[in-house]
């Protein structure tokens, strides 16, 4: 499944760059986690084409959002609305329409917890319970470079210590991923995404490895594109370095 999500994320912004990154993909940690909010901005980078996209996107959302109680979502919803009255307001009801999703399907992922306790009082003294058990999480910002960068971090009690899921693969694709070359308007905004996660998760979080995957499958797609333009730029000068030269 996983294999596949990676190579459907890959269509709509590096048609070449899908089968490489299937290859890639076995050495991925994690690489199933997250399927929903992947899903999710797949269909927004290509809901310009077809408003379904649109209740695509914001489906995969709501069960992202049910299967993980994740603040940034919530970021990210109001970023989808900004880039949706910026370059394509005629899905703007849609998106609206589309929104409702997120509560009704959160509401229906809890059906177990209103069986039980049949009010919405005490499920919502629930929810801002999770809230303030989400604010005590530990913050120590940077801490997810070095632990991208070195597989090492520092943990609650200030040790430094080994992330298991590291590999080598890992720094090697960021840093491939944040060349911006030859952009267009999904890449822009797919970099976008990345760049505001990212700058969630280096300040607001304890930066261990699983808030690095949920956007680690886009950084895999950025690092793949960079390195199909690096390898087209690298043959188009072979090419004319091996072509004979006219002989007036």
């Amino acid at each position: 499944m996983g294999i596949w999500l990676n190579f459907g994320i890959s269509i709509p912004v590096v048609l070449p760059g899908s089968l490489i990154l299937t290859i890639f993909h076995g050495f991925i940690p994690n690489r199933n986690m997250c399927l929903a909010r992947n899903l999710k901005e797949v269909f927004f980078l290509i809901s310009r084409k077809q408003s379904l996209y649109i209740y695509l996107s914001q489906f995969f959302s709501a069960v992202a959002f049910a299967i993980r109680f994740f603040p940034f979502l919530l970021i990210l919803e109001l970023f989808m609305l900004v880039i949706i009255l910026l370059k394509n307001k005629k899905n703007l009801p849609h998106f609206f329409i589309a929104s409702f999703f997120i509560p009704l399907i959160y509401l229906v992922s809890h059906i177990s917890f209103f069986i039980y306790h049949p009010q919405l009082s005490l499920f919502l003294r629930h929810k801002i319970w999770m809230l303030s058990w989400f604010r005590g999480t530990p913050v120590l910002p940077g801490n997810l470079l070095r632990n991208i960068i070195t597989g090492r971090l520092y943990d609650t009690r200030g040790l430094l210590t080994a992330n298991k899921e590291w590999s080598p693969l890992q720094p090697i694709i960021f840093l491939l991923a944040l060349l911006p070359l030859r952009l267009s308007f999904n890449l822009f905004i797919l970099y976008l995404i990345t760049f505001i996660y990212f700058l969630y998760v280096l300040l607001l979080t304890d930066g261990v490895a699983k808030f690095i995957m949920p956007v680690f499958p886009f950084l895999a797609v950025l690092a793949i594109k960079n390195i199909s333009i690096i390898y087209s730029i690298i043959r188009i000068w072979i090419v004319l370095k091996l072509k004979p030269l006219r002989i007036k």
